[in-house]
């Protein structure tokens, strides 16, 4: 069995994958893949199998170095223990401010058809494209209980 060292890893492909900002201290420098070779009496021996190499840089990545932040925020631990967190506080910080910078596109909503069931004269909201399976909702009489599943003669899911 060969498993790399995750606490690196999920920062290291975070940050590789260009998804956004890592915040907080650099990690411990520990991206190596361990061997598991079995002894006779159930127990193991771990070694180093395997690294990151980087073959646009020509560097080893990751081992020994660990994966530096964007941001650099330390945890102190005295704002810990007052229940703040200082790397979380600035990572919303940052997401807000990238939003103000780069908002989100408007949805434009789903598109709304109402009908009548002729049956029961009952009104049947149908959200978005599809039939009544797919995404729709019944519209009850102000009067009656909302029970989407009886009373218009159609359920939807």
């Amino acid at each position: 069995m060969n498993l790399p060292v995750r606490g690196d890893a999920m920062p290291w492909y975070f940050k590789r994958a260009g998804v956004g900002k890592l915040i907080g201290k650099r990690t411990w420098g520990g991206l190596v893949g361990r061997a598991f070779p079995g002894l006779m009496d159930g127990g193991f021996v771990t070694a180093p199998g395997s690294a990151v190499f980087n073959p646009m840089t020509g560097q080893w990545e990751v081992e020994n170095i660990g994966v530096a932040p964007d941001i650099e925020v330390e945890l102190d631990p005295a704002l810990v223990r007052q229940g703040k967190d200082p790397q979380l506080e600035k990572a919303i910080e940052t997401v807000m401010a990238e939003l103000e910078k780069n908002p989100l596109p408007s949805p434009n909503g789903p598109r709304t058809l109402t009908t009548t069931n002729s049956v029961s004269g009952c009104d049947i909201t149908q959200l978005g494209p599809g039939t009544a399976g797919e995404g729709c909702r019944n519209a009850v009489k102000e009067n009656e209980p909302e029970d989407f599943t009886s009373g218009c003669g159609a359920s939807c899911l």
